[in-house]
């Protein structure tokens, strides 16, 4: 308030301090929204006296910030539901408060804009964006979902970027002995992570029960022997619904992301609309937490894909097309034009295999390295992409009549040519042919032909 009694100068000072003041506020809010927090949590929140576990002198010590000036880091360990994402949120949100730049994200998705940024040629950018620029960049959940051994090399760059520049707040369910597990079993890579980490870190340990469970762990209606399970499988309590890790012991959520992806990729669901319906029926999934088990099931199924194109190598034809669709770019909060490539293997053969791959260009780098080795007849449209499968030898082009039919097409409609109508109606004979013989055996498809 400014008093209007005041004198001149009193009230000049009054007023500027006032803008000063609405100023601060609006950075605050600005670096509150850029966080990535998904929802907002204080350390007054936080239940010392459920959670007796929780080293509350540390804590209180570490939410001076005096870390961040010192440019330290902040590792919590413990089971699930002991308060470690409460406490670093709280500690994100501290950050924003005095005026610092933060970002909070979880493992999982950090990954998927890791791999993302890798593809589209982006990764430089998106290191020096979002994981170099933030005073405090927050990690939550490391050890819930494990990463193959190409994530593993992506996420080391992250904490050398942070090294002595910059603090990291990691949480984690598993002792450090178990987070080679995590990183594709490299214990090198996970040893020399390590060493970066905690040269100039905090070792926050939080035991105890879960806190989403007191309630009914008071009440008796968990046993013990299903406490695991269920504390890896919600949030109860009313707050955000959450995913634990993918196949880890969790029956009910890896049927909960399997409706998701289902919805998804089957229902062509998006997720905003998903979220509208599960909040119908009184279940609060933000947006970001379904978006994070999605590219969980991503990364679980990326064993499956492996396998998948391995056979897709072993077929003798092969269809392949590739359709533009567009990306998000990690870290500019915009999307940008990309390919999807479709590979499948030809109607009729022993072993239905479809394969497909996302890439940030049409350029024929991506079919050379996806079908690299392999020998065999491909048919494909005239996009010269594919030119250079062709021109090293080993692969055979086959055309595809659907693209020939077009041109055909497209000159009868312009001039009414008697070449075309001919070749049209000879090609529609080939169709009445194809339908009637499809499911005979190759060798009388081919005599018929």
């Amino acid at each position: 308030m400014i008093d209007d009694t005041a004198s001149l100068g009193d009230f000049l000072e009054q007023l500027l301090k006032l803008e000063v003041d609405s100023r601060d506020e609006r950075r605050r809010q600005t670096l509150l929204r850029l966080s990535g927090l998904p929802v907002v949590k204080t350390l007054e929140q936080f239940d010392f006296k459920f959670a007796s576990g929780a080293p509350r002198a540390q804590l209180q010590e570490l939410a001076g910030l005096a870390f961040i000036e010192r440019q330290e880091n902040i590792v919590l360990l413990g089971p699930s539901g002991v308060g470690k994402s409460h406490i670093a949120a709280a500690l994100a949100y501290k950050c924003a408060m005095a005026g610092l730049s933060v970002r909070f994200i979880t493992a999982a998705g950090m990954m998927l804009q890791l791999v993302a940024a890798h593809r589209q040629g982006e990764l430089k950018g998106y290191l020096g964006r979002i994981i170099h620029k933030p005073r405090l960049l927050v990690v939550d959940e490391i050890g819930y979902l494990p990463f193959g051994k190409e994530e593993a090399n992506l996420f080391f760059p992250v904490v050398t970027r942070r090294y002595e520049s910059g603090s990291l707040v990691l949480t984690s369910n598993l002792p450090f002995t178990q987070w080679s597990g995590t990183f594709g079993n490299d214990e090198t890579l996970t040893a020399a992570m390590l060493d970066r980490l905690l040269h100039h870190a905090h070792i926050v340990q939080i035991s105890g029960q879960s806190y989403r469970l007191k309630d009914k762990l008071k009440s008796g209606q968990l046993k013990k022997q299903a406490q695991a399970e269920v504390s890896e499988s919600s949030r109860l309590g009313g707050g955000p619904f959450y995913f634990g890790r993918v196949g880890h012991n969790s029956i009910g959520i890896d049927r909960s992301l399997a409706q998701v992806t289902i919805a998804k990729a089957c229902d062509h669901l998006p997720l905003y609309r998903q979220q509208k319906i599960y909040l119908r029926h009184g279940i609060d999934i933000p947006c970001s937490t379904l978006a994070d088990g999605f590219g969980a099931v991503g990364v679980a199924l990326k064993p499956l894909a492996e396998d998948l194109h391995r056979d897709l190598l072993q077929q003798p034809l092969l269809q392949a097309d590739e359709t533009p669709l567009l990306l998000l770019n990690p870290g500019k909060g915009k999307s940008q034009k990309g390919y999807l490539w479709a590979y499948l293997s030809a109607a009729g053969s022993e072993q239905s295999v479809v394969v497909y791959d996302c890439q940030p260009g049409c350029s024929g780098q991506y079919a050379q390295a996806m079908l690299q080795g392999w020998q065999g007849t491909l048919v494909v449209d005239s996009y010269t992409g594919y030119r250079a499968l062709f021109d090293k030898g080993g692969v055979k082009e086959a055309g595809c009549w659907a693209h020939v039919r077009r041109k055909f097409f497209d000159q009868n409609k312009t001039n009414g040519s008697p070449v075309a109508e001919t070749a049209l109606s000879t090609i529609r004979e080939l169709y009445k042919l194809e339908r009637r013989i499809r499911q005979r055996p190759t060798e009388q498809r081919r005599r018929w032909r």
